[in-house]
């Protein structure tokens, strides 16, 4: 237990969180553009406009993901069902992104499109959830302040460890990216 009453495994859970949300606003601007580009061949403009639509999608459906967690009543909490069915379909549809079943055109880049759609979908119903928790685990001022904190923490664990396997020059920095998509997304091997 802390001074201020919640368990530290209650900060270290809530901090894990921030490993998801980390890696998803880091990964598809580090890597999706060259994996679009050198990988499936979609042109440099089309593949840009890829990558922002579903980021603008953000802010139609994040106000739905926190209207409909506000409103749901369940023996586990408002917000828990979200997080576990939104990041469970967000592990899924991540590492489907870069799991393109056609070899390159039109047909991957429509699949990419939609297979981000969905993932950023899921992402809003697990990431409004999760920043609205602090208020329902606790009152204290302080205590929300701490839980920040731990949850700063958590997404500063993450980030690291995606910048070392960014975009690099040549063979190197492309067996670099790749490790870092599969390890980050769970993807099979192809």
């Amino acid at each position: 237990m802390t001074a201020s009453g919640l368990p530290r495994r209650v900060h270290l859970g809530y901090a894990l969180g921030s490993l998801v949300t980390g890696a998803f606003g880091t990964v598809p601007g580090l890597l999706l553009l060259p994996y679009l580009t050198d990988t499936l061949g979609v042109a440099a403009g089309l593949a840009a406009l890829l990558v922002l639509l579903p980021k603008a999608w953000d802010v139609l459906v994040n106000p739905v993901a926190g209207r409909i967690s506000d409103r749901t009543r369940s023996r586990w909490g408002a917000r828990r069902p979200y997080l576990l069915v939104g990041g469970l379909a967000l592990a899924v549809l991540f590492a489907s992104i870069f799991a393109a079943p056609f070899a390159n055109g039109p047909a991957a880049a429509a699949y990419v499109a939609l297979a981000f759609l969905a993932t950023a979908t899921a992402f809003a119903f697990f990431q409004v959830p999760y920043v609205a928790m602090p208020v329902e685990l606790t009152a204290d001022p302080a205590e929300r302040t701490r839980l920040m904190t731990w949850r700063d923490r958590g997404a500063g664990a993450g980030h690291p460890g995606l910048r070392r396997g960014g975009p690099g020059r040549g063979e190197r920095g492309r067996r670099r990216r790749a490790r870092v998509t599969g390890g980050w997304a769970c993807s099979s091997p192809r």
